[in-house]
């Protein structure tokens, strides 16, 4: 995974919201790609590259925990949580379904790259050290 510059699928149902998210991510060198339901994500997903899915809980037609299920069992891209959701219920739940990190709504929009940045490092070391991560798997 290139920490420079990433492909970032942003799923969100406010088209509004996502074009701001990816102006401001184009801005920092990354290749945006726009869903707003779970339909066009996984279309996004089988046509382009995808390295990290930026993903609303509050979706019409599929809820995004169903969502981050769906991606964690076909895929090992890296998924931020962006939810106005706050309560504690929704982010353990999506944490433990296998987001790597939840960002309340509203946000800053430094703060959410420097979450992108820090997990592109992290799954960049576990691209270049998968023996270690197998053994690390061992202990936990």
């Amino acid at each position: 995974m290139n920490s420079e510059q990433l492909c970032i699928l942003i799923v969100d149902h406010d088209p509004a919201f996502s074009s701001m998210i990816a102006e401001y991510l184009r801005d920092r060198g990354h290749c945006p790609v726009m869903a707003e339901d779970g339909e066009e994500m996984r279309a996004a997903m089988e046509r382009e590259s995808i390295e990290l899915v930026l993903l609303d809980l509050d979706l019409p037609k599929e809820d995004g925990v169903a969502l981050t299920q769906y991606i964690r069992a076909n895929s090992s891209v890296g998924i931020i949580i962006l939810s106005g959701k706050g309560d504690m219920a929704d982010r353990v739940l999506t944490l433990e379904l296998g987001a790597d990190d939840y960002l309340q709504k509203p946000f800053e929009l430094r703060e959410l790259s420097a979450r992108i940045n820090s997990l592109s490092r992290r799954l960049a070391r576990d691209e270049v050290n998968p023996a270690d991560n197998a053994i690390a798997a061992q202990f936990i």
